[in-house]
């Protein structure tokens, strides 16, 4: 038996099942709603904000803290977007086991 029902999430995000819920082991899958409008949209920042903000010492620091990723352990002719899960096993079998 399948019961389908679209509810409102509440800002405190907090959802309550009926007490006349039947006791067992069930499975609950949430889906968005489509169309559904976003409570929280993200702040907008201006070229201008960002450059201002780019003057401040505490950023300028955090920025001579961020490095290039050192890719070199990819194997030859891997690069980040086309390793795969199973380059990633085929790598692990090799160091554990010599393969």
């Amino acid at each position: 038996m399948t019961i389908e029902q679209t509810i409102d999430v509440p800002a405190s995000r907090l959802v309550q099942f009926s007490p006349e819920l039947p006791v067992g082991r069930f499975r609950v899958v949430f889906f968005p709603e489509p169309n559904a409008v976003q409570s929280e949209a993200l702040p907008r920042v201006t070229r201008a904000q960002r450059a201002e903000w780019a003057k401040d010492p505490v950023i300028q620091e955090l920025d001579n803290l961020s490095v290039e990723p050192d890719w070199s352990w990819l194997p030859e002719g891997k690069t980040p977007e086309t390793f795969t899960m199973k380059d990633a096993k085929a790598m692990r079998i090799k160091e554990k086991y010599g393969v």
